[in-house]
């Protein structure tokens, strides 16, 4: 599992050329077509809708949300988990986009997935799944404050991405399809809509630290574990020597070599350990089959 996922993002990262995507800002989209193969989604994430919704509904309730552009999100943070699980299953049934956010922290795979993409690209990465019912749109025409690459995994869906990143009189329409990926800067505007199938898509989302952030956390982490700083004077005295200057620098070039071993989102809760196999034991009949059309 740990190649296929390593092999998925190396894939993505020198097709796509994220890297240089995430270190330009020029208001632009891009479209990527056929860089994933069915196969290599199916064996890499092994998407299991019906798991993900009973995992959610039992442990995490409040990151699922429904939305349908027009109408006010619906949370489900406020209800028992079968009562989280036949919400999903009304409102997926009455068009409503599906949303389960923060999936890496869910997924087992995802998570690795964007732990790759975070040793590969230095940037923090999350993700969301959206999964939509045919004829639908989830949310009305938005913009999203960091950069975000649209993976997508079944079915079709038929975006609108502003030309002039403002304005929705000029938009250009595009279709992704299984394997499809969708760049876009921040701030773009766009939508998404289903037409004649059930489509499911992750987006994941960058924040490139700048260097500012970086010196931010080089000092809060010294301010925070002076104990392990060596041969420093208290940390308000002013620098008036050379020998403090190099001192400082000595103890940050080992808290940067310790950042480097660890992606900014820690993976020592997934580490080892496969979600449980849940499907068998707590659905009914009724409750699987999610993507089941519409009656």
């Amino acid at each position: 599992m740990t190649s296929s996922v390593n092999n998925l993002a190396s894939l993505l990262c020198s097709v796509v050329n994220f890297a240089q995507l995430l270190t330009e800002n020029d208001g632009r989209y891009k479209l990527f077509s056929s860089v994933a193969s069915d196969q290599l989604l199916i064996e890499t994430l092994e998407i299991d809708i019906d798991q993900l919704v009973w995992f959610y509904a039992n442990n995490r309730p409040q990151s699922i949300t429904g939305a349908r552009a027009g109408d006010p999100q619906v949370s489900l943070h406020h209800l028992s988990p079968d009562e989280a699980i036949n919400a999903v299953h009304h409102l997926f049934h009455h068009g409503y986009t599906i949303a389960l956010n923060e999936i890496d922290k869910i997924s087992y795979k995802c998570a690795k997935l964007c732990g790759c993409f975070q040793e590969m690209l230095a940037a923090r990465c999350e993700a969301n799944m959206y999964m939509t019912p045919p004829q639908s749109q989830g949310f009305r025409p938005h913009r999203d404050p960091q950069k975000i690459i649209i993976l997508q995994l079944t079915g079709t869906k038929l975006w609108r991405v502003a030309e002039d990143h403002t304005s929705e009189a000029n938009c250009v329409q595009i279709e992704l399809r299984p394997g499809d990926v969708l760049y876009m800067d921040p701030m773009v505007l766009h939508s998404a809509e289903t037409i004649r199938e059930t489509s499911l898509h992750i987006t994941f989302g960058f924040e490139v630290p700048k260097v500012k952030d970086l010196l931010g956390m080089l000092f809060e982490r010294s301010a925070a574990h002076t104990s392990k700083l060596t041969g420093l004077p208290d940390l308000d005295s002013p620098i008036l020597y050379p020998s403090i200057i190099d001192r400082i620098r000595e103890n940050f070039d080992s808290i940067l070599t310790e950042l480097s071993k660890h992606g900014p989102v820690p993976l020592a809760a997934f580490e080892g350990k496969e979600p449980p196999s849940l499907l068998s034991d707590h659905f009914s009949t009724k409750q699987s089959l999610l993507f089941r059309q519409r009656d």
